[in-house]
């Protein structure tokens, strides 16, 4: 069977498709961080070999997933981690914007640190959570 475009369906993006369309709120919310992450680090690599408009896609696709992070924040049951995770998605599109209007890889290396920072938060909490679940509790 071929789609559209006379391509025939790339088996790999099947596979992927229904991984992230089965995957649970956690799994998404870390494939998102590794999205922006892996965008981000070829933004840099792109900045820092002066290929712009490789660089501005590359930004604009981290942007984009820190934009839906930031849009899925629950401030009522988050509150004040959720404000904080706020600041911080604020923090990030910031130097996004200001590293790739300057071509300047040194902020988006520091927008890449806080979004390494928080993956691997994020990656702990959920680890901790599987473990207190797993663990019997007591009467």
């Amino acid at each position: 069977m071929q789609n559209k475009n006379n391509k025939k369906p790339n088996p790999f993006q099947s596979y992927k498709k229904t991984d992230v369309l089965t995957a649970n709120r956690e799994t998404i919310l870390i494939m998102m961080y590794d999205g922006a992450i892996r965008f981000l680090k070829k933004a840099i690599d792109s900045s820092k070999a002066n290929k712009v408009e490789e660089k501005n896609i590359f930004v604009g696709r981290t942007m984009d997933i820190v934009n839906e992070l930031r849009a899925t924040l629950n401030h009522k049951a988050g509150g004040e981690i959720a404000e904080k995770l706020d600041g911080l998605y604020d923090f990030i599109c910031d130097r996004l914007l200001k590293g790739s209007m300057e071509n300047n890889p040194k902020q988006l290396e520091e927008a890449l640190g806080i979004l390494t920072t928080l993956r691997t938060a994020w990656d702990e909490a959920i680890e901790a959570l599987k473990t207190d679940s797993a663990q019997p509790q007591e009467p």
